[in-house]
């Protein structure tokens, strides 16, 4: 989708830890010469197995919903980089796209709906990517964050900034294939 004289935007849906998430990916590209700031989000409407009166609230790593006493399915929305998550009544999720909640941990008890967003800016012919993790039902623990594993897709830019989490060693042994080096 263009969303400008030289942005370009598109939403990809995958299913993700075995089967239990939907990952969205927002994707933004620059086909232009200058560097463009943009804003893309999502809203929805949510309910539990029709129990429109399930519990939202904030956790470490975004949103969730608890079907409880009604039903015993969760849904649970994992949006660690987002730069806004918003929850209250349905009806305003889409105004609060762009909107980040200033109290999550305060629980929503009405029929709800949730919206997230990020604000970025990506440089010529780059692409900026981000995703939200979306899984409802009898869910397995919430992930802590949106992690790669062999099912998942990493792009680094120019300029991109990742954090890498694990263990190193200088004594200069042969790396293994899956060893990744950054200077």
């Amino acid at each position: 989708v263009s969303v400008g004289n030289s942005l370009t935007a598109q939403t990809t849906l995958n299913i993700a830890y075995g089967g239990r998430y939907v990952k969205i990916t927002y994707t933004v590209q620059n086909k232009g010469s200058t560097t463009q700031s943009f804003q893309i989000g999502s809203s929805a409407d949510v309910m539990i197995d029709n129990n429109d009166y399930a519990v939202v609230t904030g956790t470490d790593t975004g949103l969730s919903m608890d079907g409880s006493p009604k039903n015993n399915y969760k849904l649970s929305l994992v949006a660690p980089d987002c730069d806004t998550l918003w929850f209250g009544h349905y009806a305003q999720a889409y105004n609060n796209i762009f909107t980040d909640l200033s109290d999550k941990a305060t629980p929503y008890t009405r029929d709800s709906g949730m919206a997230w967003s990020w604000s970025g800016s990506v440089a010529p012919d780059q692409t900026w990517s981000r995703y939200v993790l979306i899984g409802a039902g009898e869910l397995p623990p919430t992930p802590n964050a949106p992690v790669l594993d062999s099912d998942n897709d990493f792009n680094l830019n120019a300029g991109g900034i990742v954090t890498i989490t694990g263990t190193a060693t200088a004594d200069g042994d042969k790396p293994a294939s899956d060893t990744v080096y950054v200077s």
